[in-house]
């Protein structure tokens, strides 16, 4: 039987599609007191907003005789008929997220406005005005949300945890208060203060309190003007890069987006800019002419339709082009002894520094360099491609630069090779004859080809064996660190300078949940107050990377995964970033430290691959080389 459903019914589904989250309901609220026109916003929530979410604002308030219909559905003061949607100038339109919110929650308002010299409360529950009385109050609205999904229960169950559900509000309040720069506005969580911004600040100094000084020191400005168009905002420069784009903020006329278009636009001038696999940061703002926006594409309102999206997007990409080649900042080169004390912790200092191989480890891997003929210095010309220009250095000069952040230098082996490491290896093995333990002690070392392969010989068997000095020093600091992780025995690196970084409340929270893995793994952390912590020691294994943002990277890889990932992602990524600290190709090593490798290697319970699977030696019989040579068929 066909029958019309009750209201109640109506009600709770349609709030099934604008509340999915108590974060879905912070965003209608604030969203709300910005059209309301308030300067100031101050946002509470308790127990990952399951409980409680207050919104309280110094906006133009509702009238006594409007508080009732604007609970209703589609009741709204932003729209008169269908065609205003082309010329919306608001956050919200639809007129449904009120009467979504009182049909899951019981609601509390209380609210004022200028013409009136009393406000005015009134409590909702299930849909319906239970209570309504008059009050003092300031000009304004408070709304109280408690109890949210209290009466459909099986939608509460579909929640994720309270500290996610937390983690949600407060990277959509990092959003907002981004987006609404010069509108004050404090979020309050548990009864803390996460932030606080003011009311007139610009965007700089709203960055600043979220982010820190050291994401906007390494900010550039972004603007750019067409005939229907206007965008501002801020790009990172060639520095300063992040694991995901968790710090990556689209606005268009104020209203924060979701477009892989735009984001994608400008990835594309990254490339060849910053390291594969990472991200830039930036917060564009669009100033687009509202006819050619459709915004009536999903309850929530992040995504949106533009009809000159593609005029937009080449002009975006130039831009950033524009601005990288502007601003792209070279490596330095410094003389050792002007950076002695605070090698280690130059910010610019790269994981891939070349140095790093002279400075570190010496002392627990007994591998040392003692011979670099040339380095590759990599320039980009206007076109955006890398020129290589050769240039002979002595070791004698050599020994007495460091290079900062030199991504772009490497090691001339005088080969094709690519040393850049891959994941993905597929090695077919016929048949291994197993090396023993002190097997190379015997056998007879002819020398090293390439600056990269050591050769040997093995008389008895008629056969040669060709070594990898880089992939068998890979597998070597592998075990190594895995044999002190299993043992918490982790060897760590104490800072002379200690690090400070400052954090977003969530990265914050995340560290305070995983700070038991950090430990394990050999970091010694202090928090400073607020979202503030001071980086004292390091895994030893890690030698001279580039520890804040290596830190960085373990948190965004630990977001990036489950909880129970989290230990073996931030695993993962320190023993990548530790293979950076093996010898290279194009290392002199003296016949002592290669034998010392060497042996090293046949104690590692698996020799014959380095963590990335490549192969660490190969074997050539004398009757395989005859052949070669047609000596033998």
């Amino acid at each position: 039987m066909i029958q019309v459903l009750s209201n109640d019914t109506i009600q709770k589904i349609a709030a099934g599609e604008v509340i999915e989250k108590p974060s879905s309901i912070v965003k209608e609220l604030v969203e709300n007191s910005i059209d309301a026109g308030a300067t100031n916003i101050v946002v509470e929530i308790k127990n990952g907003g399951l409980d409680y979410i207050e919104v309280l604002d110094n906006g133009k308030g509702i009238a006594k005789d409007e508080i009732e219909i604007a609970f209703k559905r589609h009741a709204t003061s932003k729209l008169n008929d269908f065609n205003d949607l082309y010329n919306l100038q608001s956050l919200g339109f639809r007129g449904e997220a009120l009467a979504s919110i009182v049909s899951v929650s019981k609601v509390i308002i209380s609210t004022r406005t200028n013409d009136e010299k009393l406000g005015h409360k009134v409590y909702f529950e299930d849909g319906k005005k239970i209570e309504e009385r008059p009050i003092a109050k300031n000009i304004g609205t408070s709304i109280i949300v408690k109890d949210l999904f209290y009466n459909v229960p099986v939608r509460k169950r579909f929640l994720k945890s309270k500290t996610t559900e937390a983690n949600s509000i407060t990277n959509l309040m990092y959003k907002l208060a981004i987006g609404n720069y010069g509108i004050g506005i404090t979020y309050i969580k548990d009864d803390k203060l996460i932030f606080e911004t003011k009311e007139k600040e610009n965007l700089n100094s709203v960055l600043t309190e979220l982010f820190g000084v050291n994401i906007v020191d390494n900010l550039l400005e972004f603007t750019l003007s067409g005939r229907e168009y206007k965008i501002n905002g801020y790009i990172s420069n060639n520095k300063y890069y992040r694991a995901n784009r968790s710090l990556q903020y689209i606005y268009i006329n104020g209203r924060y987006i979701e477009s892989k278009e735009i984001r994608d636009s400008i990835e594309t001038a990254y490339k060849a800019v910053i390291p594969n696999g990472r991200y830039p940061v930036f917060q564009i703002f669009l100033s687009i002419n509202p006819k050619h926006i459709d915004v009536n594409i999903h309850p929530n309102k992040e995504k949106v339709q533009i009809t000159i999206l593609e005029e937009i997007l080449n002009s975006i990409q130039l831009k950033t082009k524009e601005i990288l080649n502007q601003e792209f900042s070279l490596p330095e080169i410094k003389s050792k002894d002007d950076i002695k004390e605070n090698i280690l912790f130059q910010e610019d200092n790269s994981i891939k520094d070349l140095l790093e191989k002279f400075e570190n480890n010496k002392a627990t891997n007994s591998i040392s360099n003692t011979n670099t003929d040339k380095i590759e210095k990599i320039e980009h010309d206007n076109t955006g491609k890398i020129n290589l220009d050769n240039n002979t250095t002595s070791e004698e000069d050599f020994n007495n630069f460091v290079f900062e952040s030199n991504e772009y230098y490497s090691v001339n082996t005088n080969t094709q090779e690519d040393l850049e490491i891959k994941e993905d290896y597929n090695i077919e093995i016929e048949e291994v004859n197993f090396i023993k333990e002190n097997d190379f002690n015997e056998y007879i070392y002819i020398g090293t080809i390439f600056k990269t392969y050591l050769l040997y010989e093995d008389r008895v068997n008629n056969r040669i064996f060709i070594v990898d000095q880089h992939a068998a020093h890979e597998r070597v600091l592998y075990e190594e660190f895995l044999k002190e992780f299993e043992e918490d025995e982790v060897i760590i690196q104490e800072l002379i300078v200690p690090i400070t970084i400052d954090l977003k409340q969530d990265e914050y929270d995340l560290y305070l949940e995983n700070k038991d893995i950090f430990g394990k793994i050999g970091y010694n952390v202090d928090l400073f107050g607020g979202r503030t912590i001071i980086i004292r020691s390091v895994p030893n294994i890690l030698g001279n990377a580039k520890n804040e943002q290596l830190f960085l990277d373990l948190l965004d890889s630990i977001s990036n995964s489950d909880k129970k990932d989290g230990l073996d992602s931030i695993y993962k990524k320190i023993i990548k970033n530790s293979c950076k600290n093996a010898v290279k190709a194009g290392d002199s090593l003296s016949e002592m430290e290669i034998r010392e490798l060497l042996n090293k290697l046949m104690n590692c319970k698996e020799p014959y691959t380095c963590p990335h699977g490549r192969p660490t030696l190969i074997e050539m019989s004398k009757y395989e080389l005859e052949k070669e040579f047609m000596r033998v068929k």
